[in-house]
């Protein structure tokens, strides 16, 4: 007889914990500040609680700074690449898994063969505009590029400078005369109106070198035509200097609106939404930024939608130990609740 029992109460153990299992491996409600799949961050603020590396690029939730996304911002190294360079011994080959240019040298990192290293030959020229990123002076005329007025032909300085007279005809330069190329440089200081006098422009002739829609003068680089890499052309960017022109933690390229930090109106920061195109997630009628549970309709599961409920925080609003849809004064506890009865 206590053979049997002890059999029964074994199998009975078992199939409560069996069926304990299933229920909470099919999504059952989890601790908010528990961390189910010990990926180091809190189950209210994990992507997927129930996935340590949601996004499958080896690093766990927790130390991903885009646990949704493989590379988050979008250079073309992974995330798990720039946060494992970090330990690089060659520090100009280290990258921010947050920056997409870690060197702000307009060469995204992916492309960089030294992500932390702004200008590799040191010639004053930062590697994205530098046509020769190797090379400190491309001409061999003993001043390094950054500092020669024509980095592609040997010249002992810049004869283009006024107050010169390169052809010793007795006109000075900001008098007109025929320059260095052959050309007849006349008294404009300025022959391209790129708000750039001719003897500091590289290009004289040539009033946006790079395309952009923007003169070299207003250029923030006149050799990038993205200077923010934010996907945007500098002529055509509000604020060519910021990747994230409205501040709302998205870059401009993959922004939905980048004019507008919280494109869908809920009072949620584009960068912090979910969903930037969708006003009210759970459709219960509350603004994603004014409800409590914007994923559910009824936040505390009272049985009143949050619009409806007094307090879509506290199934029982004024705690007088009967639920709010019970309730004929959920804010009165003095009325209409078991306390009072």
């Amino acid at each position: 007889m206590n053979k049997r029992f002890f059999l029964q109460f074994i199998l009975a153990i078992s199939a409560v914990f069996v069926a304990s299992t299933l229920v909470f491996a099919q999504g059952a409600p989890l601790p908010p500040k528990g961390d189910h799949d010990k990926d180091g961050l809190k189950n209210y603020e994990d992507p997927n609680p129930y996935n340590n590396d949601t996004d499958g690029d080896g690093l766990e939730d927790g130390d991903d700074p885009f646990p949704t996304s493989v590379d988050g911002d979008g250079d073309g190294r992974t995330d798990k690449e720039e946060v494992d360079s970090r330990k690089d011994k060659d520090k100009s080959k280290r990258s921010d898994p947050e920056n997409p240019d870690s060197d702000k040298d307009c060469v995204k990192d992916g492309s960089d063969e030294a992500p932390n290293d702004p200008d590799r030959d040191g010639d004053g020229i930062p590697d994205g505009p530098d046509n020769h990123p190797d090379d400190p002076d491309h001409d061999g005329d003993g001043h390094i590029d950054g500092d020669d007025p024509n980095p592609n032909h040997p010249t002992p300085g810049d004869l283009d400078a006024p107050g010169l007279d390169p052809d010793g005809d007795g006109q000075k330069n900001d008098e007109g005369y025929w320059d260095q190329d052959g050309r007849w440089v006349p008294p404009d200081p300025d022959d391209d109106d790129d708000n750039i006098p001719d003897w500091d422009d590289p290009f004289p002739y040539d009033p946006d070198h790079d395309n952009d829609g923007l003169p070299d003068g207003y250029d923030p680089n006149p050799n990038a035509s993205d200077y923010d890499m934010d996907g945007v052309p500098d002529g055509s960017d509000p604020n060519p200097t910021s990747e994230d022109n409205d501040n709302d933690g998205v870059y401009d390229k993959a922004d939905v609106d980048d004019n507008n930090p919280d494109s869908d109106g809920d009072g949620v920061r584009d960068g912090e939404d979910w969903a930037p195109l969708n006003p009210d997630r759970d459709q219960d009628g509350l603004l994603d930024g004014e409800d409590p549970y914007p994923d559910r309709p009824d936040g505390d599961k009272d049985g009143l939608p949050d619009p409806e409920d007094p307090d879509p925080r506290r199934p029982d609003a004024d705690g007088d130990g009967t639920k709010d849809p019970d309730d004929s004064k959920p804010m009165d506890p003095t009325v209409g609740g078991k306390k009072d009865k």
